[in-house]
């Protein structure tokens, strides 16, 4: 009996490799496709709820969402190279204007007459007259509001704008809006107050610094004028 069993014993000792192998290969097929299966599901719902950062949202403090990377705009100066100020009030500056949010804006303060420019191209959201006055010309200040996308650029403090324009008014970049209003209390000169930021309403703008937003030239000049301004050296 022991000698009818050895060919079959043999048998299977020369090849029982050969049988744990294709056992191995078809335990391997059972489990791995359920198991990539699952993964890719993990994958996309991580995906899903983690987007791209190029697409990533902020939220302001209005509840309005805005795209970081899409809806971004680039915007210039209010003046040309020509009428650079001789002096700025940055925004945030809080000596002058304490308070929870500061100087929310920035001023911009000339010795001559200087004409105010889009920043970027838009649309004349409003124009309107306040009430305030900081000279010996009692004459109310104008405000010219320019939206372009989700954002407002707000021309404060004006003597007057341009009468061709008109709400609805299609502008580009560096046509001309308005004059800066004259003070002559004390040490005379001209001054707008420049804001900018999302327009989460109407009558409601969650203010940015904008310097973030300036092209590469704007920049340079205005880091100049900071430079040379003995007010904030």
């Amino acid at each position: 009996m022991d000698e009818l069993d050895q060919p079959e014993k043999s048998f299977i000792k020369r090849f029982w490799p050969y049988f744990a192998g294709v056992a191995i290969v078809i335990i391997l097929i059972l489990i791995i496709p359920p198991f990539l299966k699952d993964r890719r599901q993990s994958d996309s719902s991580i995906q899903t709820d983690t987007p791209d950062s190029s697409a990533q949202e902020i939220q302001s403090d209005a509840g309005t969402k805005h795209k970081t990377e899409q809806d971004r705009i680039i915007i210039s100066l209010p003046f040309v190279d020509a009428d650079e100020p001789y002096s700025i009030m940055p925004y945030g500056e809080t000596v002058n204007h304490p308070g929870k949010i500061g100087h929310p804006g920035m001023d911009f303060y000339w010795r001559d007459k200087t004409r105010l420019i889009a920043v970027v191209d838009g649309e004349i959201e409003s124009i309107t007259q306040s009430s305030n006055r900081v000279s010996s010309s009692k004459v109310p200040y104008w405000e010219v509001n320019l939206k372009a996308g989700d954002y407002r650029i707000i021309y404060a403090e004006l003597d007057d704008y341009n009468r061709d324009l008109t709400v609805g008014s299609q502008v580009k970049a560096g046509d001309f809006l308005g004059y800066p209003n004259f003070n002559d209390e004390g040490d005379d000169h001209y001054m707008t107050h420049w804001s900018f930021g999302f327009a989460t309403r109407d009558d409601v703008t969650d203010y940015l610094c904008p310097v973030s937003y300036f092209d590469s030239s704007s920049l340079l000049r205005l880091n100049k004028i900071w430079t040379n301004d003995d007010q904030y050296v």
